[in-house]
């Protein structure tokens, strides 16, 4: 199914990009997983093979006519049509990595046992930023599971510097 979803999301990046339609759909997509996780049995109503493809059609335009660019309404019925419609959370995700790439930008999701301040936040920001080659924003959490230092995900990769994986690995050293 992934394979689909990206499929799916790189047409429609394909499609924004040529259109100069990025940043509206990226936000467009943004605002239908949120309407459609806070209402899944819209969701469900969309999906319905029962339902004529043309009521689902005039549902889907009531709904997000105006409210969200032309495209990404048929990137909808075509969802709809295909039975994928329950699969837009991915295909939203794996279009936002298209478009990131394409702005050399990418979105640092940082764990931390405690919150960073402004500076570490900036010192980490210019460091990922070194290593990836692109701009990057952070995305922070605090979790105290972590004890102490911090873990970061960026484009796939994971960089664990908490205080709990170096426990691990000693752990493992000791056992040996």
């Amino acid at each position: 199914m992934a394979e689909l979803n990206n499929a799916y999301a790189a047409a429609l990046f394909a499609l924004s990009a040529e259109a100069g339609t990025c940043e509206e759909v990226s936000s467009g997509l943004k605002d239908l997983v949120t309407v459609f996780s806070e209402n899944p049995d819209y969701v469900e109503l969309l999906s319905n093979p029962a339902l004529p493809k043309s009521e689902r059609a005039a549902l889907a335009h009531a709904a997000f006519d105006g409210r969200i660019p032309q495209d990404l309404v048929s990137f909808v019925l075509l969802l709809c049509d295909g039975g994928h419609l329950r699969e837009i959370e991915d295909c939203a995700e794996d279009f936002e990595g298209l478009y990131q790439a394409s702005l050399r930008t990418a979105t640092a999701h940082v764990r931390s046992a405690v919150a960073l301040t402004e500076e570490q936040k900036t010192r980490l920001c210019a460091r990922l930023g070194a290593l990836t080659g692109k701009t990057v924003t952070l995305s922070c959490t605090v979790d105290s599971a972590l004890l102490g230092g911090l873990t970061v995900e960026i484009d796939g990769t994971v960089y664990d510097g908490s205080l709990r994986h170096r426990m691990d690995d000693m752990k493992k050293v000791m056992d040996q």
